[in-house]
């Protein structure tokens, strides 16, 4: 099984706590524009999130005809408005100069959420995942058929 071992991030000047996060690259559907940022690895999520600043950045426009709007809640039953977009969507390593794998995938993304949310439906159930609190640090393991992450191709250079 090959592995990626990722140590906690965060930012304290931005209120964002230290964490498994795991570095992502997020394309638009046009696969025109991208970014590179880290994702909340999020085990007790259903599904991804990203925010819908996120989604803007990257040319998707919320409210296009379209597009597939939900009213959804939140897990202490605040209602709120999300905006289901497609993105291809790679994990990185830890250096962020390959990659794990690859999926395209629809997103429903949220304002004001503070970071992209990695769910497990949709992307962890792809990994063997190890969160290590003690030491901070996050293992994803995969078989190398497998490629991880919707994805039969082994890494390659970005």
């Amino acid at each position: 099984m090959d592995t990626a071992t990722y140590t906690f991030t965060g930012a304290e000047d931005w209120g964002v706590e230290e964490g498994p996060r795991i570095p992502i690259r997020v394309w638009s559907k046009s696969r025109k524009k991208s970014i590179v940022v880290f994702a909340l690895a999020d085990t007790g999520a259903s599904g991804c999130v990203f925010p819908a600043e996120m989604a803007t950045y990257l040319d998707h426009n919320l409210d296009a005809p379209n597009v597939n709007i939900h009213n959804a809640r939140t897990f202490n039953g605040r209602p709120v408005k999300t905006y289901r977009h497609t993105f291809f969507v790679d994990i990185l390593t830890p250096d962020r100069r390959d990659v794990i794998g690859r999926n395209k995938m629809i997103v429903p993304c949220v304002s004001g959420l503070a970071e992209p949310l990695l769910g497990v439906h949709d992307c962890l159930t792809s990994f063997k995942v190890t969160v290590d609190y003690p030491k901070k640090r996050i293992k994803l393991g995969w078989t190398p058929q497998q490629g991880g992450f919707g994805s039969s191709q082994s890494p390659g250079t970005i």
